[in-house]
C-alpha cells in the first residue's frame, strides 16, 4: 500500500469514529528539504497520524498547532528553516530550506450521505484510480491573489488529460496544458494562471498506482525479493510453473501468487511500460521462454538474475530460435542485476534489485549520494514564483 492509500484509508476511519480530521500537503519547496512535493500527513484529533511530510522536524508543529491555524477550511503555512542556525537550534530543524503546506480541514459527511464516508470527491475519485490501477492528475488553488475562490478548492483530471466533474472558475487552457506534462513526466508541478477574476497559483500532483514488480521464479529466495518490494509499498504479482512452490502461504505479502508457463505469463498478468519484471527461476530454460515472452511488452525494468555470460547465454539461445531482440528490447534489459553492494544473503541480494528498480523507474543512476556535485532531488517543476502567502501566514517559519 502506497503512502497516499494508508492515508486516505485513515481519512475514512477517522470519518467513521467521528473524530475531526487534517490533511497537510507540500505544495512547493526550496532549497535543503527532507520530502518533496506531494508529500502528506494525516492528522486526527483522536491521536491518529498517517505519514511524513518532512524527516520529523516539522510534524510536531503540524500535530499540534494545524487545527487552529485552519479556521477557514484550508490556508497555506510557509516553514522557513533557511533564516538562519539559531531558527533550526531552537525549533530542532534539519534542514535549510522553505517548505510551504496546504492545510485542510475534511468536510464531515452529513447524516444519510450516500458513498464513500468522509472523503472529499477529488479524493474520493483518486482513491478509486489507485485501486483500479489507474493514473490521475490532482489540481487544487493554493493562492488566489483577487479571485473570490476559496484555497483548497480542488478539481481532478483522469488518466487522459479529461476535466472530472464541473470546472472550477480557475479553469483555463494554459492549466489543461500543464496537467498533460504532468501526466507525460510523471512529476508534480505548480503553476501560475490568468484567469477573468486575476492570478491563481494552482498545485498540480501527479497519482499514481503502486508499482507493479512481477517476480518470474518462486525459489528459496524469491520471498526476500517479495518482501523488500512490498515493504516500500509495491504491489508484487509472483509466478512460477511449480505449482507446489507457489502457495500463497510462501507468499503473504503478495497482491497475487500464480501457477504459469513462462511462456503464458502475459496472458495472465497485465505486463505494460510501468511494470518491473525480475527473472529467477533458476532455470535456463524456463528464464529463456520468461525472456522470450516479456521482451516485447516493453517493461520498465527487465532484469535476469545471475552473472552476465548466463544472459549472454539465454540471448544466443533466443537469437538461434529466430527471436532477434531489438537495441531497445536490450536497453530495457538489465544483468546482472542490482545495485554494486556486495550483496551475499537472498534479503541483501533482493535490497540491491529493489533499489536498482526504483532507480530505473526515477531515471536516476544511483551511486553514492557525496559524490554528487548538486542537489539529491531534482528540481520541482514550477511555472511562476512560489505561492502567494495570506497576510496572515506570511512570514510565518517553523515556529507554529
Amino acid at each position: 500500500m502506497t503512502e497516499l492509500e494508508s492515508i486516505l484509508a485513515a481519512c475514512v476511519d477517522a470519518g467513521r469514529r467521528g473524530a475531526d480530521r487534517l490533511l497537510a500537503t507540500v505544495i512547493h519547496v526550496e532549497g535543503s528539504t527532507y520530502r518533496r512535493p506531494g508529500a502528506r500527513k494525516f492528522v486526527a484529533t483522536d491521536g491518529q497520524t498517517v505519514g511524513l511530510i518532512s524527516g520529523g522536524c516539522l510534524e510536531s508543529a503540524v500535530r499540534r498547532k494545524a487545527f487552529w491555524l485552519t479556521a477557514a477550511p484550508a490556508a497555506v503555512v510557509r516553514f522557513d528553516t533557511s533564516s538562519g542556525e539559531d531558527v533550526a537550534l531552537e525549533f530542532g530543524l534539519g534542514c535549510q530550506g522553505i517548505v510551504d503546506v496546504l492545510l485542510e480541514r475534511l468536510p464531515a459527511k452529513e447524516a444519510g450521505a450516500e458513498g464513500q464516508a468522509d472523503l472529499p470527491p477529488s479524493l474520493d475519485y483518486a482513491r478509486r484510480c489507485l485501486e483500479r490501477k489507474e493514473r490521475c492528475v490532482l489540481a487544487v488553488l493554493v493562492a488566489a491573489g483577487e479571485s473570490a475562490s476559496a484555497i483548497g478548492e480542488r478539481c481532478v483530471f483522469d488518466a487522459r488529460g479529461l476535466l472530472v466533474g464541473a470546472a472550477p472558475s480557475w479553469m483555463s487552457d494554459a492549466l489543461s496544458e500543464d496537467v498533460l506534462a504532468c501526466l507525460a513526466d510523471g512529476r508534480c508541478r505548480t503553476g501560475t494562471y490568468e484567469t477573468s477574476a486575476g492570478g491563481v497559483h494552482v498545485f498540480l500532483e501527479y497519482v499514481s498506482p503502486p508499482t507493479h514488480l512481477v517476480v518470474v521464479g518462486a525459489g528459496l529466495d524469491a520471498p526476500a525479493m517479495v518482501r523488500a518490494a512490498a515493504s516500500i509499498g509495491w504491489d508484487v504479482s509472483v509466478v512460477d510453473s511449480r505449482a507446489a512452490y507457489v502457495a500463497p502461504a510462501r507468499f503473504p505479502e503478495a497482491r497475487q501468487v500464480l501457477a504459469c508457463r513462462p511462456e503464458n505469463i502475459r496472458s495472465q498478468i497485465a505486463i505494460d511500460s510501468a511494470t518491473a519484471c525480475v527473472l529467477m527461476t533458476h532455470n535456463l530454460t524456463d528464464d529463456a521462454a520468461a525472456l522470450r515472452a516479456l521482451l516485447p511488452a516493453k517493461p520498465a525494468y527487465l532484469g535476469v538474475l545471475g552473472p552476465r555470460v548466463r544472459t549472454e547465454r539465454l540471448l544466443d539461445e533466443l537469437r538461434k530460435s529466430g527471436c532477434e531482440p531489438t537495441a531497445e528490447q536490450l536497453q530495457r534489459l538489465h544483468a546482472p542485476i542490482g545495485l554494486d553492494l556486495g550483496a551475499e544473503t537472498p534479503e541483501e541480494i533482493a535490497l540491491a534489485v529493489v533499489a536498482e528498480i526504483a532507480a530505473v523507474l526515477r531515471g536516476h543512476g544511483a551511486g553514492f549520494l557525496r559524490d554528487r556535485s548538486g542537489p539529491i532531488h531534482r528540481p520541482p517543476l514550477s511555472d511562476g514564483p512560489a505561492p502567494l502567502m495570506p497576510p496572515e501566514t506570511e512570514g510565518v517559519s517553523c515556529p507554529i
